[in-house]
């Protein structure tokens, strides 16, 4: 079966108990997604950056699949406000 590794959890748990958040890099390969979820489940709250993809249709489909596992979705570009400058 599948599983998840975390190291050093603790200190993301101080983070968002302090009500600061935490930042995770995650590494672009794998399924990150599996963490994703991990996170929801035991924290209740998620919240990732996508890449804008084309067609608009794609990314929609992306953004739905992410949102139906409990993440907020952050659009790269073309959003309400940038993800980062």
């Amino acid at each position: 079966g599948e599983r998840l590794w975390v190291n050093d959890i603790d200190m993301v748990w101080t983070a968002l108990e302090a009500g600061r958040g935490a930042v995770l890099a995650l590494p672009h390969s794998g399924n990150w997604d599996m963490a994703g979820v991990w996170l929801v489940q035991n924290h209740g709250a998620f919240a990732t950056v996508a890449e804008r993809l084309k067609p608009e249709s794609l990314y929609k489909r992306f953004l739905a699949y992410r949102e139906s596992l409990g993440f907020e979705v952050v659009p790269s570009s073309g959003g309400d406000r940038p993800a980062y400058d």
